[in-house]
């Protein structure tokens, strides 16, 4: 198991919890962020917000946190209703539901400052 094979080797004090996810956030947001940019084929939690505000028109962060909250609250029901309480959710998930999707939008638009990305399929002229 992944899980078993860190224990003990990581400080697992508050602080270093705060801080793995705080890099943590960070890196995810960048990644995402780049991948949006770039186009790529992302996994469809991140490919679903994407789609939907180049089709709608409405900013990214909106969808994307609107998105992550309704999933995170379907889980938290679902849990609560199959296992008759509420299990593995802790702070930083619902942070990162109310907060990543303006965070990688803000990331977004100061890479946007600074590079431009482009498609090898794009037509050059």
């Amino acid at each position: 198991d992944v899980h078993e094979m860190w224990i003990g080797v990581l400080p697992t004090a508050i602080g270093y919890r705060v801080l793995y996810f705080i890099i943590s956030y960070l890196l995810l947001c960048i990644g995402i962020a780049l991948s949006n940019r770039c186009g790529l084929p992302i996994i469809p939690t991140d490919l679903f917000p994407r789609e939907l505000a180049d089709i709608t028109k409405v900013k990214y962060s909106r969808i994307k946190i609107g998105y992550d909250v309704t999933c995170l609250t379907i889980t938290a029901l679902m849990t609560c209703i199959i296992l008759g309480h509420l299990d593995g959710l802790g702070i930083g998930t619902i942070l990162a539901a109310f907060t990543m999707g303006k965070v990688i939008g803000m990331i977004g638009d100061k890479m946007d400052q600074h590079v431009r990305f482009e498609s090898f399929m794009t037509k050059r002229v």
